[in-house]
């Protein structure tokens, strides 16, 4: 795992987003009432998307872009384009998810993940190739870094946390394709109380981290 100084940036506001989908994993200490948890957050207009194996317990929003998973001692919330707007759609969902936490007197979260997906589509320059698909999206300093074919990039960026970059190449029509994941963890046990100011915390680390990866051309296309 690579140890790599990843500089703290100010967020910026964009026009434009190539963000495709985001989502939160928690791993708690002991299992879910799954029932109640469905119930409460019924209450609060979410829908129960039918599945016909119901190993899984999913509620989904605006035709199911936005959907949340209860699975044992497993919660995903799930967001995708474009009613993404920014991380505080997170953050009022997980106002909600912490009162099913204390109600159901789970005291710990032992593992947090997010992830973030952003796809670039560019047209493609003939006899340039990949090469200049990774100058024109990617920092000079992560360019050095770049993954090869499926691999990713690790590296730590807190005691407790690490940050993974994974990436999917795809030439098609005169396109370019790239799917750039972004994905943080916390390993470290946080108390219920305490956990929504770690996630943005990790929110944070991630914003950073795609800062420092991405080019100023991205930057430009997406102030335009």
């Amino acid at each position: 795992m690579k140890a790599i100084e990843i500089p703290h940036k100010q967020r910026e506001h964009f026009k434009k987003s190539f963000l495709h989908n985001v989502s939160l994993m928690l791993y708690l200490d002991k299992d879910l009432n799954i029932e109640a948890s469905m119930e409460f957050m019924k209450d609060r207009k979410w829908e129960l998307l039918p599945l016909k194996e119901q190993r899984m317990n999913i509620l989904h929003k605006e035709n199911r872009s936005i959907s949340i998973m209860f699975m044992g001692n497993i919660v995903v919330i799930a967001i995708s384009a474009p009613s993404y707007t920014s991380f505080d759609d997170i953050n009022n969902i997980a106002t909600d998810i912490t009162t099913i936490l204390k109600s159901d007197n789970i005291k710990v979260v032992n593992n947090i993940h997010i992830l973030k997906e952003n796809r670039y589509r560019l047209k493609h320059e003939q006899n340039k190739g990949k090469e200049w698909l990774i100058e024109t999206l990617f920092s000079k300093e992560f360019a050095q870094s770049y993954p090869a074919n499926d691999e990713s990039l690790s590296f730590n960026t807190h005691e407790y946390m690490n940050t993974i970059l994974l990436k999917q190449d795809q030439e098609n029509d005169g396109i370019d394709s790239l799917t750039f994941r972004i994905m943080t963890s916390n390993y470290e046990d946080v108390n219920t109380e305490h956990w929504h100011e770690k996630i943005k915390m990790m929110n944070e680390n991630l914003y950073d981290v795609w800062r420092w990866a991405i080019s100023d051309n991205v930057i430009k296309m997406m102030t335009k």
